[in-house]
């Protein structure tokens, strides 16, 4: 059987040769292989209709979770912020342009910049109460400036403050600021303050205004090391050894106080700014140093000596009135003054120092024993010159001063010995004069 035909058909005659039930056998086999297949196929298509069922079901839960979520957030931002002070309400729709609906959270977190001031003084135009400002976590600057407000407990949440105003206000209690950190302007004017031991905590101001209060005690500002602008007008102050630790001042306003001892500002050298005007000073060798002064006033003290100032070459307005000085002489080297006022000393006599002050446009000499104005016919830039109440009897001297626009001659002996169109001939040179005061 090595012939390959002879061996084909020897396999051919073996197979017909097979019985029936194992042909039959082979047939079953191949039934079952189907049905397994079948049944898989549909078993797979069920398995995939619940995952997609459990993952349509799950993303549906998500979807509605986000939207109940999202709905909640809705809700929450456009809750109405609660104002209950018509005045207030109103000023703040107009501010943000919303006056035809009420004023939600998401309005009051959209506002950094809120200007509540007022211009008048008619009560029912003024803001009493500022509840519902503690919505407007995001202001910057705030500004409530002549109003009715006492309680600012509302503000002690508005840590982003940097600019505050309640200048003119009713403020008795200043605690609700203490964690204002961010604070650097804050004006405190006219209020009704007694104590300010919150100032401690407010290190980064750099101008605080705290004129027109009752204060006495200031101590509470020795932490303010940043503090470059200071107004304390109009207290009660004696004692001001605190500044002494303020060495980055350049405006102090000390205006209307009880200070006497001013020895604590000996190391306020970057002052260029400086009233110490209605005080009971007679000491002020502690000016010398200051020598970054550019305007001084040192009005109704009981100063007598001004020597200290012979060196403050840098100062263009000094103010000297009612004291009780009778030598100037010491301010010859003042040659950048623009602005001098030696009025009501009643003893000076002699202003021969005045003619190296050529750069004076505004001078009140008035008051004084003067009866020799000869110095002034060289300051041609003057514009403002008061000589009341002198013994001035020659003015022949003010006839070139073409740029003199304002004179007061009252109370001196030349109206008694010459008449008004005599005066007003001597003046005839005097091509600026608008108003004479005779």
């Amino acid at each position: 059987m090595n012939n390959p035909d002879e061996r084909c058909k020897a396999v051919e005659k073996k197979n017909k040769e097979k019985p029936i039930g194992e042909k039959m056998t082979g047939v079953l086999c191949f039934l079952m292989f189907i049905m397994f297949v079948v049944t898989a196929v549909r078993v797979y298509n069920r398995l995939t209709i619940v995952v997609d069922t459990n993952i349509s079901s799950q993303t549906g839960e998500k979807e509605g979770s986000d939207l109940a979520k999202d709905n909640t957030l809705e809700n929450k931002s456009s809750k109405i912020v609660e104002i209950p002070d018509p005045v207030l309400k109103k000023k703040i729709q107009n501010a943000i342009n919303i006056a035809d609906r009420e004023i939600t959270e998401t309005d009051a977190l959209s506002v950094t910049n809120l200007d509540l001031s007022n211009d008048t003084d008619d009560y029912d135009v003024k803001i009493k109460d500022i509840t519902g400002l503690s919505a407007f976590k995001n202001l910057t600057s705030l500004n409530l400036n002549r109003n009715d407000v006492q309680d600012i407990s509302e503000l002690s949440g508005l840590k982003k403050l940097i600019e505050l105003d309640l200048s003119w206000n009713h403020i008795d209690d200043i605690n609700a600021l203490s964690d204002l950190n961010e604070l650097t302007h804050l004006n405190l004017s006219a209020n009704h303050l007694y104590e300010i031991t919150t100032m401690f905590t407010l290190p980064n101001l750099t101008e605080l205004d705290l004129s027109f209060n009752h204060l006495i005690d200031i101590s509470a500002l020795s932490g303010l090391t940043n503090l470059t602008r200071l107004d304390l007008t109009y207290n009660s102050i004696k004692d001001i050894n605190v500044l002494f630790y303020l060495r980055k001042l350049t405006y102090l306003d000390l205006y209307e106080n009880q200070v006497s001892d001013i020895s604590a500002l000996s190391g306020l050298t970057n002052l260029t700014y400086l009233n110490l005007e209605a005080n009971d000073i007679s000491d002020i060798s502690v000016l010398s140093g200051l020598t970054s002064l550019t305007c001084l006033d040192l009005d109704s003290n009981e100063i007598s000596d001004i020597s200290a100032l012979s060196g403050l070459i840098n100062l263009t307005v000094l103010d000297l009135p009612s004291n009780q000085i009778s030598d100037i002489s010491v301010l010859s080297g003042l040659t950048n003054l623009t602005n001098l006022d030696i009025s009501r000393n009643s003893f000076i006599s002699d202003i021969g120092v005045l003619s190296g002050m050529t750069n004076l446009v505004w001078l009140d000499i008035s008051w004084n024993s003067i009866s020799d104005i000869s110095v002034l016919s060289g300051m041609t830039n003057l514009t403002v010159l008061y000589l009341s109440g002198n013994q001035i009897s020659d003015i022949s001297a003010l006839s070139g001063l073409k740029s003199l626009e304002e004179l007061r001659l009252t109370y001196n002996p030349v109206l008694e010995n010459k008449s008004r169109e005599e005066i007003m001939d001597i003046l005839s040179g005097a091509e600026g004069l608008e108003e004479i005061d005779f």
